[in-house]
């Protein structure tokens, strides 16, 4: 692991910024950029990922230290059991600092999966990805993603997003991009962990906060029109299957490590679960092993979990029907 020094970056590893505070709203016109339409990459057997992430994604800095609090981690086992192949590297930031590829070398590394990019001193162009990760950040939310930042004029999450895949496509042509919507911060829904009201908290995480992802989504597409860009809907199926199915039975701490909210490794094994199926155009593989530091809820439900992942992915859709998720 590459330590980042930064006190930004450092931001990103553990979580929510008490740096985003509320500004006057100031839209913002992106000049639209009209891309050839091209082809992704065809998803097979194996995939070559990198990660514009953050601590929800891979949670690095933690009490109790663990391979189960990284995405990859487990999204490595379910490749291994499903006979897929799969390399994955990243990094950590915000979306300020993704933009800025002159920064761009690889930081992670994972005992379950390996990696591709091993020598920093090559460029993220001349490695074979075909599959790219944007992550932003959980506490931007507050406002349209074309409204400035608080502290820089003129500079939006939509403006160095389209910055990031701008320069991702013209290094990798044909790459599929995919947005990952982490889940929202918790902070401000009541002291963590016994006075969080989490009836509240599901609710906008499937309210305003999945909104902003929908017209964070569509409005890159309208500026990008021919841009190979999808999102795995990570918040949006999580809330569904806290709220609506047997996994409601778990307590917050089950989950939760904290009101960033950085999760327990059931969390993490869940998303990966959203991430694996988004990717693969596929369900798990059911003969999959599940730790006990799994909850018991999701490894005795282990099944119907898929079935209901898999269900929501098939619904996530365009108003005109085409997928939101898959090429």
């Amino acid at each position: 692991m590459k330590w980042i020094v930064s006190l930004c970056l450092l931001g990103a590893l553990v979580g929510s910024c008490d740096l985003e505070e509320e500004d006057e709203e100031t839209s913002e016109e992106t000049d639209a950029v009209s891309y050839t339409p091209v082809e992704r990459l065809p998803v097979d057997e194996e995939l070559n990922l990198f990660v514009f992430g953050n601590s929800l994604v891979v949670h690095e800095v933690t009490p109790t230290p663990t391979e189960e609090k990284k995405v990859p981690h487990w999204l490595g086992l379910l490749a291994a059991e499903g006979s897929k192949g799969l390399t994955v590297d990243g990094r950590y930031g915000f979306l300020r600092q993704f933009s800025d590829f002159s920064e761009l070398t690889p930081q992670w590394g994972f005992q379950s999966v390996e990696s591709l990019w091993t020598d920093e001193t090559d460029s993220f162009s001349s490695i074979a990805f075909d599959t790219a990760i944007l992550t932003p950040t959980n506490f931007i939310q507050y406002q349209a993603p074309d409204v400035d930042y608080y502290d820089e004029a003129g500079v939006t999450p939509l403006s160095t997003s389209l910055s990031t895949l701008d320069q991702t496509v013209s290094a990798i042509s044909g790459i599929g991009i995919y947005i990952y919507e982490g889940w929202p911060d918790m902070n401000g829904f009541g002291d963590f962990p016994s006075g969080v009201d989490l009836d509240a908290y599901y609710a906008y995480a499937a309210g305003d906060y999945h909104n902003w992802f929908i017209t964070y989504h569509d409005t890159i597409l309208e500026q990008r029109p021919g841009l190979n860009i999808r999102m795995i809907p990570v918040n949006h199926i999580m809330t569904i299957l806290l709220t609506e199915t047997v996994l409601s039975g778990m307590t917050i701490t089950d989950l939760y490590e904290d009101d960033a909210p950085h999760g327990q490794p059931t969390y993490y094994f869940l998303a990966s679960l959203i991430v694996y199926m988004s990717l693969y155009e596929e369900k798990v593989p059911l003969t999959f092993s599940i730790p006990t530091t799994v909850h018991e809820l999701v490894r005795n439900n282990y099944e119907d979990t898929v079935d209901r992942i898999w269900d929501e992915l098939q619904d996530f859709n365009f108003a005109d029907g085409a997928s939101r998720v898959f090429f």
